[in-house]
């Protein structure tokens, strides 16, 4: 699934019977279109999302906000409970607690998203890669294209070692 962005909306593009379905996410309503030609996606994207917007006007309706600033997360009673202890050691609401451990984790993701970009970056650059499987000498060192990092990088038997201006780097 691919994910499109217009005036704070997300959508989602899939294929289906041979057109790819454009949805608006995160919304009560069920909004859709399609479109034959993955270039003009984006285009019909916001077309639908500002045809959306303008039908809500005239029918006097308030659109539906994708993201309100509330949802509910369903846990088991053990991690409610842990989740409670951990805020109250720390002199916080659970909601506040949750918001903290969420920003904590976005970070964390949008690092990694960092970190993999600049290791990309350093492949086209020319950085020699070692790869190997764990338990196993590595093998010698070799140029991975971007297509190879991502095949290497899905198989979670496979380790890679970035060695690119002094820095090493392992990646699992």
């Amino acid at each position: 699934m691919s994910v499109l962005n217009h005036k704070g909306y997300q959508g989602s593009a899939e294929y289906e019977d041979g057109y790819l379905v454009l949805k608006i996410l995160h919304i009560d309503d069920s909004i859709s279109t399609h479109v034959t030609n993955t270039s003009k996606a984006q285009e019909a994207f916001a077309e639908l999302v500002d045809d959306y917007l303008e039908t809500c006007r005239e029918l006097g309706k308030e659109p539906a906000r994708p993201c309100k600033g509330s949802f509910n997360v369903r846990v088991g009673p053990d991690l409610h409970k842990a989740a409670l202890h951990a805020a109250a050691r720390r002199n916080q609401s659970l909601n506040a607690w949750v918001c903290d451990a969420i920003s904590r984790q976005l970070a964390n993701d949008l690092s990694d998203a960092r970190r993999d970009r600049e290791w990309l970056e350093s492949l086209r650059q020319g950085a020699v890669v070692t790869a190997g499987v764990f338990g196993r000498e590595p093998l010698e060192p070799i140029q991975l294209a971007r297509t190879s990092f991502g095949q290497l990088r899905s198989s979670p038997m496979t380790h890679v070692v970035w060695h690119a201006k002094r820095e090493t780097r392992r990646l699992v």
